[in-house]
């Protein structure tokens, strides 16, 4: 069955994506988003092993080659409402979250506490280090606290 997902711990998380029907062409789209992210975070990652004096190619020799999975995608839209409470502050799992938004609401924490709204663009992509990139650059560089008014 196409639709089932292996069993066992490791693979909780591995399975066939499921495309909806409409609109025909949602899985195109989405497949050419995905490959226009994965060049602009090949690009990041060479500035970031330049900037944390990592060694040439570091990631996608060392990292991306021996990892299971290198990335996940999210579609998500937060409705703002007077009722809705938003998502609260937190810093991403990965090496750097990519984010597309019309839309206001993401503020970041500066690392001395300041709370700063982040305004969208048209045509610009938000970067956010996560946990990961602290973790691998042993704190040179830091995860991106930040949420997501309601």
């Amino acid at each position: 069955d196409e639709h089932s997902f292996p069993k066992g711990p490791t693979k909780r998380m591995h399975g066939v994506n499921l495309w909806p029907n409409n609109p025909q062409n949602f899985r195109e789209i989405i497949q050419k988003l995905i490959d226009k992210l994965t060049e602009i975070s090949f690009s990041i990652l060479g500035g970031l092993e330049k900037a944390l004096e990592f060694p040439a190619d570091y990631f996608t020799q060392e990292v991306y080659q021996n990892a299971s999975s290198f990335w996940s995608l999210k579609l998500l839209h937060y409705v703002h409402s007077d009722t809705s409470l938003g998502v609260r502050s937190h810093e991403d799992y990965g090496f750097f979250s990519l984010i597309i938004t019309k839309d206001p609401g993401l503020q970041i924490s500066l690392p001395n506490g300041t709370l700063v709204s982040v305004s969208p663009q048209k045509g610009e992509i938000i970067c956010l280090l996560g946990k990961s990139m602290a973790w691998i650059s042993n704190g040179k560089a830091r995860g991106v606290p930040h949420h997501v008014l309601g």
